[in-house]
């Protein structure tokens, strides 16, 4: 992740200092404390807010450090490189893990290199999600590596696009697009943490819940969020998410994006010579354009072109 080309964008707010305690006043609702362990020193923050969701991006030096949330927030931080000998009260962050930091107890970490950490956080009384939960003191979610690198990618592709495509930000279907695809990347990395296995005796409730999305998906004039489709089956996304796989096999996430992916082609057959490929990729929420291109040859075997081309024939 390029953090130099942050500064350069107005859709990012960028701080750089060399002051402990004027980095600990950074990041409003974040109580935090920092000791570096170097004397040549900087800290870097970049902060992106994307509907509910405030992204900070965090370059930190070698230091000791005490944070934690203000009730008003809940969120989540991961590390976005390794660290070896990098612990969380004395745990060691040494596999892919979500922390989730406390709104009591500060939580300790010691960092004995540069460390560059993504903080997601959203305001305690919109977050219906299932995650993550009030707690008094940090809780870490071990999680599959692959949810892991995922999330990391999902992170720095949005940050690069605010980087170097500021101007797209001002677009409010996009921003909602890039809010959806981070919480629904979150979603499907908390579902991979141990002991997120489904019940047999919840099978006839998650049953009725699949009926209720797949009803509400199919009758929405807009491709609706994952955060409307638990409000309108009464549950939180979590328990969407565990029962599209108890019941389905696959992820919300994965549903949405097939369900993306028909509209998509839909649009594609119906489009005109004036209809651009990238607009319409836009306006089913494929803001990330090279993984749309590649998704939907893997998919479909050809590329979006080749569909519209062969529209036009027909």
């Amino acid at each position: 992740m390029n953090l130099q080309a942050m500064s350069l964008s107005p859709a990012l707010s960028t701080m750089r200092c060399s002051n402990p305690e004027e980095f600990s006043e950074m990041l409003p609702d974040v109580d935090r404390r920092i000791v570096p362990l170097v004397a040549d020193f900087s800290f870097f923050q970049a902060e992106l807010q994307l509907g509910q969701v405030r992204l900070a991006i965090i370059k930190r030096p070698p230091c000791v450090s005490m944070a934690y949330f203000a009730r008003s927030q809940v969120g989540i931080a991961l590390a976005m490189n390794d660290v070896q000998g990098l612990k969380l009260n004395g745990i060691p962050l040494d596999r892919p893990a979500l922390v989730n930091p406390g709104i009591a107890v500060p939580h300790q970490i010691f960092q004995p290199g540069e460390l560059t950490v993504a903080v997601i956080m959203i305001p305690a009384d919109d977050c219906h999600r299932g995650w993550p939960e009030r707690n008094q003191v940090a809780r870490v979610d071990e999680i599959r590596a692959a949810a892991f690198d995922q999330l990391r990618r999902m992170i720095a592709d949005i940050v690069h696009l605010a980087s170097r495509s500021s101007d797209r930000l001002s677009a409010s279907n996009l921003v909602a697009d890039l809010q959806q695809s981070l919480l629904g990347t979150i979603d499907h990395a908390f579902l991979t943490a141990p002991g997120e296995v489904s019940s047999a005796v919840a099978v006839r409730k998650y049953v009725r819940i699949c009926r209720l999305v797949d009803e509400f998906v199919h009758g929405a004039a807009e491709m609706p969020s994952s955060a409307d489709i638990a409000a309108a089956a009464g549950v939180t996304i979590r328990t969407v998410h565990n029962a599209m796989i108890a019941v389905n096999g696959i992820s919300l996430q994965k549903f949405m994006l097939l369900n993306r992916l028909w509209a998509v082609r839909a649009a594609l057959l119906r489009a005109g010579p004036q209809d651009l490929i990238k607009t319409i990729a836009l306006d089913h929420g494929f803001w990330h354009l090279g993984r749309f291109s590649r998704t939907y040859r893997a998919f479909f075997g050809e590329a979006p072109s080749n569909t519209a081309r062969h529209a036009a024939y027909c």
